[in-house]
């Protein structure tokens, strides 16, 4: 109680033949993904404020996301994560659109974004601690504009919860 917990995952992801999203882990093809549904309970028992990072792609056609079928309800499947694990969920892209990774940076440009924003460039009220809808509303932003100039759709990443979430940024010393 009282921590702060970042969960980072930066792979693959999937859609499974209902349209449900999954992390694609590695180790034997029927022990290799995770649902939505499995990773809340496991997420749940962590006491503090929690963010989930999703650094990885859904949908068919984008980076780091491997052909399924179409989402059912891609509205809620963020909303629904957050609620059961009581994380703020923060998705690098939206259903549909664009997945970069662009070489010359050696990472994804959401993941790029990120860390410019945990540098504390998202402090937008400058008190030195770091909100979820801060940290969010900067990746979102950045990421998006960052990838109209490389990408043929924008690269829009998701969030949702993360009311509670708080990082106290470290000071600064000259």
């Amino acid at each position: 109680e009282g921590d702060t917990v970042v969960i980072y995952f930066a792979g693959y992801g999937a859609r499974d033949a209902q349209g449900r999203p999954r992390l694609l882990l590695n180790g034997p093809a029927e022990q290799a993904s995770l649902s939505f549904a499995d990773l809340a309970p496991l997420l749940a028992p962590i006491a503090g404020s929690k963010a989930l990072v999703l650094d990885c792609g859904f949908d068919d056609g984008q980076g780091r996301a491997v052909a399924g079928a179409k989402p059912a309800d891609t509205a809620d499947e963020l909303t629904r994560l957050a609620r059961a694990s009581g994380c703020g969920v923060l998705a690098a892209t939206s259903p549909e659109g664009s997945f970069l990774a662009p070489g010359h940076l050696k990472q994804s440009l959401f993941a790029a974004c990120l860390v410019e924003g945990l540098s504390g460039l998202a402090d937008r009220d400058h008190d030195g601690v770091l909100s979820f809808a801060e940290l969010s509303e900067y990746a979102r932003t950045k990421t998006t504009a960052e990838s109209a100039f490389l990408g043929t759709r924008p690269q829009r990443p998701r969030s949702a919860g993360g009311e509670t979430f708080r990082l106290k940024l470290q000071e600064k010393t000259k």
